[in-house]
């Protein structure tokens, strides 16, 4: 986000982290060409890429253009036209120039945070993933199709489980954590989706629910101390839980969860429930570029080497099925049965968590 108070970005946690207008504040903007974007800081960044720096050159914060914008970096005319980046420079005031050699020296020889935007599945669960379908694919062929041994089947079993955790982890994550909605005493549903602001009464005191779209929430105690909510700063463009320190504890977007009067009518009933002081928060410039409401969809930004989740589908309720009724039918002992009442098992699981997903208002 950015403002007339300068460039601010909120951490998939709610943590803010803001550069603020000024000496050693946001005041020059460079572009790297994806070809250069991809020896930055030593990282393979996919370029091209945004440097902020200060009015001394130095660079502040990296942003993959790709990764904050829903339309594409253009091929002609420079990487952010068209795209809500070049909004955000232009209420900072920044020109923006291509990287010369100065800068590019200068990103290769000090650690500048990268301001990433891709879902929470990246990295890890991409390599987990690939060591799962080598083994279950070995497994499928020899220990079910060819039925020549117990073992690969096994093999096999463990290999898919392994490719679903890894690639279906974080959804199932967020719908555990949908054990503590149940407790809620007032919800707050601002739009047809999964997102919510809740409250709870637990025996230590009052908790604080929010959940984003993705199902997955997170929980702030009422009150004074580290990480505990103690009042609610409000404004035309944020929503900020903050502590005794007036510190931002978790930020959320006004579009999204106060969409209009009603919506943030029904906050202000939640937190004078919760016992929070409501206040007005810090006047800012009257322009604003908010890139949390332009940001490109997940399949767009989905891991190369991470399974969609319609192939996770099928791989988790065709395929572990079909393996289980043929392992439970055509296989010899016991182990075979076992097997084949694992694979059921599977197969029942993902079909269970897939039918959660594709259910109105799922995540």
């Amino acid at each position: 986000m950015a403002d007339g108070t300068g460039l601010h970005r909120v951490s998939p946690h709610g943590r803010t982290t803001t550069w603020r207008r000024g000496p050693g504040g946001p005041a020059t903007a460079w572009t790297f060409p994806g070809g250069e974007a991809r020896s930055v800081g030593g990282r393979r960044t996919a370029g091209p890429l945004l440097v902020v720096g200060d009015d001394a050159g130095a660079p502040l914060v990296v942003v993959p253009v790709a990764e904050w914008s829903a339309v594409p970096p253009p091929e002609r005319g420079g990487p952010l036209r068209g795209t809500g980046l070049q909004r955000l420079v232009d209420v900072l005031g920044l020109d923006v120039r291509p990287a010369g050699e100065d800068e590019v020296a200068t990103l290769a020889s000090v650690r500048v945070p990268v301001a990433r935007a891709l879902p929470r599945w990246t990295g890890w669960q991409s390599a987990v993933a690939v060591l799962g379908a080598v083994p279950f694919a070995v497994g499928h062929v020899l220990g079910v199709a060819r039925g020549s041994s117990s073992t690969w089947a096994a093999v096999g079993l463990l290999g898919l489980v392994v490719l679903l955790a890894a690639g279906a982890g974080p959804l199932a994550t967020g719908l555990l954590g949908e054990r503590l909605t149940s407790g809620s005493e007032a919800v707050v549903r601002p739009d047809r989706g999964a997102r919510r602001v809740l409250l709870a009464r637990r025996p230590h005191g009052p908790e604080v629910g929010i959940r984003e779209g993705d199902g997955v929430e997170r929980w702030l105690p009422v009150g004074e101390g580290r990480g505990a909510v103690a009042a609610v700063r409000t404004g035309p463009h944020a929503v900020e839980l903050v502590d005794d320190r007036g510190a931002v504890v978790q930020s959320l977007h006004a579009e999204r969860f106060a969409p209009g009067p009603a919506a943030r009518e029904a906050l202000d009933r939640l937190w004078a429930a919760a016992g929070l002081p409501v206040r007005a928060g810090r006047s800012g410039a009257r322009e604003r570029a908010d890139l949390g409401s332009d940001l490109p969809t997940a399949g767009a930004t989905w891991p190369p080497m991470l399974p969609r989740p319609r192939l996770l589908a099928v791989l988790g309720v065709g395929l572990a099925g079909l393996d289980g009724l043929v392992l439970l039918l055509a296989g010899d002992g016991m182990p075979a049965q076992r097997l084949g009442a694992g694979y059921l098992a599977v197969a029942v699981g993902s079909g269970l968590l897939w039918l959660r997903l594709r259910r109105p208002g799922g995540p």
